[in-house]
């Protein structure tokens, strides 16, 4: 037998302060599916036993080690009634539900893709990502864009399914009608308000809004909306304080306060250090806090019945701002007087790993705990809102300050960020 090598069209893009290959659904859906995860696994460079999927396009960590399946609601349905449905909720490609007054004009597939494991979790979503789906969506032609007589660029709304989670996620995009593509940073002297910068990642880029509808279907009442447990605030085994919360994946928070005093090094000098001195490689190279905090994560797992996979839920450490200590960040930086002063110091784990920025889910599911003010996140900033239309909630995370807002839209409530996106090449995978 002649080993053939096939070439895949994809897109390699930045979403936020992710970076994973982007592929049309159409191209995927005409493959089997054992022959759809060698794809995604040999163009990222997936199982590497030595962490640095040096064979391929993923940058060994679980923010670059990402896939997503884009399309148009429909695309593809021919070739998926023959090989196999894509993974994701059943109706994601109803184009009549699609095309009505609650539907989507983009199906987004997420795959969280292991390092040094040929895992591939389809269950989930990725907020940081989902910026660049909505840029791909506009550039590939998935979306047309809309007509404008008297702005030459303008906003538009894509609505997205991200079909993981069954949740419609919308983005304003920037459009330049000239080109008929998103608006690229430096082609305009109006470029201070289409672009913005983002903690972790040099420069600027496309400002792109993301709103994230803040309400869970494990909730049996309003007054429930994004409570796992259906409590603002548990204790496990009467030791840790801990929150879930899901805005679209859930996260199991933490008082890095309490967790800190399990480990050895910190016991010995009779002191916790704050987590705003701490940074992911550090963290990292604790293996004694790895084990206890997925052995947490496990016992919740268990003791409440939620469904567990490598990506989630996701462990998220909080901590106070200690007055005493700088803030510091992994560019060498401490916080300015011209950031906003934080309200909480963030630390989360992704796949394994300290996530060297944050999670476009988790800072979603800390805007939703403002609602709460029982919930550990709102405990520890000693912020909470009063069903007020718009509120904002400021972290620190390890490469800068990020703020998230909550805001009211159609009787929902929303957490929106601005993040960026850049396409950084076409063509075609080799596999």
């Amino acid at each position: 037998m002649v080993a053939s090598l096939h070439h895949i069209p994809a897109f390699f893009y930045r979403g936020g302060t992710s970076r994973g290959l982007i592929f049309r659904a159409s191209h995927l859906a005409s493959l089997r599916p054992s022959a759809r995860a060698q794809v995604l696994l040999q163009s990222l460079g997936s199982p590497d036993p030595n962490g640095r999927q040096i064979d391929g396009l993923g940058g060994g960590v679980s923010s670059l080690s990402k896939a997503c399946v884009i399309s148009a609601p429909g695309e593809g349905l021919d070739s998926m009634r023959k090989y196999g449905r894509l993974e994701g909720v059943e109706w994601a490609d109803d184009v009549q539900r699609a095309k009505g007054e609650n539907g989507w004009d983009v199906v987004y597939r997420f795959c969280q893709v292991g390092v040094r494991n040929d895992n591939l979790d389809w269950s989930g979503t990725c907020g940081n990502m989902l910026s660049a789906v909505a840029h791909a969506a506009v550039n590939h032609g998935i979306v047309q864009p809309t007509e404008s007589e008297d702005a030459a660029i303008s906003t538009q709304s894509i609505r997205i399914l991200a079909a993981g989670i069954g949740t419609i996620f919308t983005c304003q995009v920037p459009i330049d009608h000239a080109s008929g593509n998103v608006y690229l940073p430096g082609s305009s002297g109006e470029d201070h308000f289409w672009t913005t910068h983002i903690a972790g990642v040099p420069g600027k880029g496309t400002r792109i809004q993301c709103w994230t509808p803040l309400k869970s279907a494990k909730a049996a009442a309003e007054k429930m909306m994004g409570l796992v447990t259906s409590r603002e605030l548990d204790t496990l085994n009467d030791k840790f304080k801990f929150s879930v919360i899901d805005a679209g994946l859930a996260n199991i928070f933490l008082d890095w306060q309490e967790i800190g005093h399990l480990i050895d090094i910190y016991q010995t000098k009779n002191s916790v250090p704050p987590l705003q001195i701490l940074q992911p490689a550090e963290l990292d190279s604790t293996p004694e806090l790895h084990q206890i905090l997925e052995g947490i994560r496990k016992e919740i797992c268990q003791t409440y019945h939620i469904p567990m996979t490598s990506a989630g839920p996701k462990i998220v450490l909080l901590d106070r701002v200690n007055p005493k200590h700088p803030i510091k960040f992994t560019d060498g930086s401490t916080l300015g007087a011209d950031k906003p002063a934080p309200s909480l110091i963030v630390r989360a784990i992704s796949v394994g790993n300290f996530h060297r920025t944050i999670p476009g889910t988790t800072l979603a599911n800390l805007v939703l705990s403002q609602k709460y003010k029982g919930s550990l996140p709102s405990l520890i900033s000693g912020s909470a809102t009063t069903g007020s239309s718009a509120s904002s909630v400021v972290v620190a995370h390890p490469a800068g300050i990020v703020e998230g807002t909550l805001r009211d839209e159609g009787g929902i409530p929303h957490s929106v960020v601005e993040r960026t996106a850049r396409e950084i090449m076409r063509g075609s995978v080799a596999v």
